[in-house]
């Protein structure tokens, strides 16, 4: 059975965690029952939103391509990074909004992005240890 420092050199990025991961973590823990509860999200699309999230945070983000989106997003700094965020919110509400095809799979999408930051924070945290060496963001 590969130990746990093996798994987070496949899973987690190769940094410290942050304190706003932590925030969006606490954040996502207590949006997800109430959008579960109020939604009943499909969840095949709620798993596939999980993965992705896995698989960006993870091993998309040791690769060559996470690498230059990593020094994009340092360029545009913290600023620049929430006007994106905001921007793709917008879109996917406009677009569960107004597009009836497009409710179900935002809906579980989302539900899926959320629910895998918990854990994976969680992880990242138990396997980096040391707070006082974490960042802002």
């Amino acid at each position: 059975m590969p130990s746990l420092d093996a798994v987070a050199a496949r899973l987690l990025p190769d940094r410290e965690p942050t304190w706003t991961g932590v925030a969006v973590a606490v954040l996502a823990l207590v949006w997800l029952p109430v959008q579960i509860l109020q939604t009943s999200p499909p969840w095949g699309w709620v798993g596939v939103g999980f993965a992705s999230v896995w698989l960006a945070l993870g091993p998309l983000a040791r690769s060559d391509l996470g690498h230059r989106i990593d020094a994009r997003s340092a360029r545009v700094g913290v600023a620049g990074r929430v006007v994106a965020i905001a921007a793709v919110a917008v879109v996917l509400w406009t677009g569960v909004a107004t597009v009836e095809a497009a409710r179900d799979p935002l809906l579980g999408l989302s539900v899926g992005v959320f629910a895998a930051v918990p854990p994976f924070v969680c992880l990242h945290v138990a396997v980096a240890g040391r707070p006082e060496r974490w960042t802002a963001a």
